[in-house]
């Protein structure tokens, strides 16, 4: 009989997750909702230096989580200035499979590229780019090369310079995202459109109309409107 192997973890220091940190699942049972953490794979190969993990936990730092959301088969994690993901198609693997040969599949870690800190706040999945919205006046688009998001191609590329509410998330209605400031609401046309500015203000128009603070916003696709 062929001997079946399989991969351990590492004995090196920081080589698993310390679940509580990370998000938990609600999974819905036979007897009802039931909360769970997902089962984090540790590091099977390599050392803290040529595979560390995600930069905003490397050496132990604690970041602090800011938003989650799933996009082309990988699970996106916003911390600080930085958004990391998993492995391809292996939603619960943060590491990479063999430090030697960094291939597609592997995780996803980049920082925010615009000469200052800009905390992110959102991620919205949208077409063939990830929507970046953040705290500090950009708003970015993760991209890769010729539409193929990796860890050697991928970047998050500065593409408008307005400011954001940190409460409401930006919505998308229909093939459009429109985002909330104080007494502004912003619609993003995408750096692929042919539009001068990739964001317009649609609020402008209407100068004091819209409230100051707005605490929550949902759309209403089959009326066209966004309610605030």
């Amino acid at each position: 009989v062929i001997p079946h192997y399989n991969q351990i973890r590492c004995e090196e220091e920081h080589s698993v997750w310390y679940e509580p940190s990370f998000p938990f699942m609600l999974v819905n049972t036979d007897s009802g909702w039931s909360v769970e953490y997902p089962e984090w794979n540790p590091r099977e190969t390599g050392t803290s230096d040529n595979n560390p993990g995600p930069q905003a936990f490397k050496d132990g730092k604690k970041s602090v989580i800011s938003d989650v959301c799933f996009w082309r088969e990988r699970l996106f994690f916003a911390t600080e200035d930085m958004v990391f993901s998993s492995r391809n198609n292996d939603w619960f693997n943060l590491w990479l499979n063999n430090p030697d040969n960094v291939t597609s599949d592997d995780p996803i870690d980049i920082r925010a590229s615009s000469g200052k800190f800009t905390r992110i706040t959102f991620m919205i999945p949208f077409n063939d780019f990830l929507f970046i919205n953040t705290g500090g006046e950009t708003q970015y688009e993760l991209q890769g090369s010729n539409n193929v998001i990796s860890p050697t191609t991928a970047e998050l590329a500065p593409t408008s310079f307005y400011s954001s509410s940190q409460i409401v998330e930006p919505l998308v209605l229909g093939t459009q995202i429109y985002w909330f400031d104080r007494e502004r609401l912003y619609l993003y046309n995408s750096s692929a459109g042919s539009s001068v500015n990739n964001a317009t203000e649609v609020s402008i128009h209407a100068h004091g109309y819209l409230p100051e603070k707005v605490r929550c916003a949902v759309v209403a696709a089959a009326q066209d409107s966004i309610f605030a």
